[in-house]
């Protein structure tokens, strides 16, 4: 299975996820909709994180423009400054968060695409999600991980596929 056909699975199951918890809200079965909406959360998020990464890694492979701090930053590959103040490369791993490497795919690969400026609603709705799909992967208490809305599983599943599309237009010259 292609990269691609993946994301598009990804999809087609928060979709249909989505589809099962509109039902189940409609009966008032409010325990299995919560679950439908935690998975449209991981399903949707998941399916964005990975286009990001792919889409990033793919560049750093075959951009021979870019810097090798760029490359670092995409690959995820740690940037250290020693003793000395000399800078370098480690083969460690290091986390940059999604939304960050959105921002600079866009810069560099989008013919320098503002995102936060250019969709500031699309911008802030997404760093909404990241905060509600933040608190069910990684909840403070056992009531934070349990709250998400048929209403945010809905706006979560637009946001990301509205973001991807986007991606695929600004970046690829595509519409899905």
């Amino acid at each position: 299975m292609s990269f691609g056909k993946l994301v598009s699975a990804l999809l087609d199951d928060s979709e249909k996820f989505l589809a099962f918890a509109r039902q189940c809200s409609r009966k008032k079965e409010n325990a299995l909709m919560l679950s439908y909406c935690r998975a449209v959360f991981f399903g949707a998020w998941s399916a964005l994180e990975g286009w990001i990464n792919y889409v990033g890694t793919s560049f750093a492979r075959t951009d021979r423009t870019l810097s090798q701090y760029e490359v670092s930053f995409l690959t995820e590959k740690r940037i250290e400054i020693d003793d000395r103040g000399l800078i370098s490369i480690t083969k460690q791993d290091d986390y940059h968060p999604a939304l960050k490497k959105l921002l600079f795919i866009f810069r560099r690969f989008g013919r320098d695409f503002d995102f936060k400026h250019s969709k500031p609603d699309l911008w802030r709705e997404l760093k909404e999600i990241e905060a509600i799909r933040h608190s069910v992967v990684h909840p403070r208490s056992r009531e934070q991980g349990t709250k998400v809305s048929l209403e945010e599983a809905e706006k979560c599943y637009e946001t990301v596929l509205t973001t991807i599309n986007l991606l695929k237009e600004k970046i690829f010259d595509q519409q899905v």
